[in-house]
């Protein structure tokens, strides 16, 4: 009896798979105890919303830019316009 044998997939591309699914658990984690202090949701309806939430792939867009704005270096100060 033959067997289909499938070729198994890359360690990086496994690894950098499980990093992006603990990331998004992370996020859901943070946005559930958000969700119920300061919105005062109950625990159990928590994970309802912030699943709804994350169902929409431009969330995760909107995380990464908001991180990657913050991620510059601040700006130089500025010059005073005083002359002299």
């Amino acid at each position: 009896m033959r067997r289909a044998s499938r070729s198994p997939a890359s360690p990086a591309a496994d690894r950098e798979t499980l990093a992006g699914s603990l990331r998004v658990e992370g996020m859901k984690a943070a946005a559930i105890d958000s969700t119920v202090t300061k919105a005062g949701f109950s625990r159990d309806s928590a994970p309802k919303v912030v699943t709804a939430r994350f169902a929409d792939p431009s969330v995760l867009d909107a995380e990464h830019r908001h991180r990657e704005f913050f991620s510059r270096a601040p700006r130089p100060p500025r010059v005073p316009n005083k002359a002299g």
